[in-house]
């Protein structure tokens, strides 16, 4: 048995998760209390930051200055995010060059996933612009 910081309940050991940095150790915090707490907007805040840096090497101040030179809006289809989450809104996608690690902008989650279908090959994207021009 041990006690959660967070509720302050006694509760089973199988109630929280093994601390991985110590062995035989476990979390201050009970599994749902660990949840919850990763809810928080100050912890999500850290998260998105944290994320940022492992991903693209950015800060959230240099996703905010992109973010503002392109008016909020996705650098291909000049639209703002339509896609919401659990949270709201969701965010612009971060488009960078896989190979190279370079950032190139901000996307929202359709043209990112569209990117990401044709696997950013040029010439299926020229093949496809073509055809949709046959037609119009």
């Amino acid at each position: 048995m041990k006690k959660c910081s967070g509720c302050g309940l006694e509760k089973p050991l199988s109630e929280f998760y093994k601390h991985d940095a110590y062995s035989g150790n476990y979390t201050s915090m009970c599994k749902s209390c660990l949840a919850e707490y990763h809810k928080t907007p100050t912890m999500r805040k850290k998260q998105r930051a944290c994320r940022l840096k492992l991903r693209f090497g950015m800060t959230v101040e240099q996703y905010d200055e992109i973010f503002e030179t392109q008016n909020g809006v996705c650098a291909i289809c000049g639209q703002p995010e339509i896609v919401k989450n659990r949270y709201g809104w969701a965010r612009l996608s971060v488009d960078h060059d896989h190979k190279t690690g370079e950032i190139r902008g901000l996307l929202c989650q359709k043209c990112n996933s569209a990117l990401g279908f044709v696997n950013e090959n040029i010439p299926v994207l020229q093949s496809m612009i073509n055809y949709l021009g046959r037609f119009k």
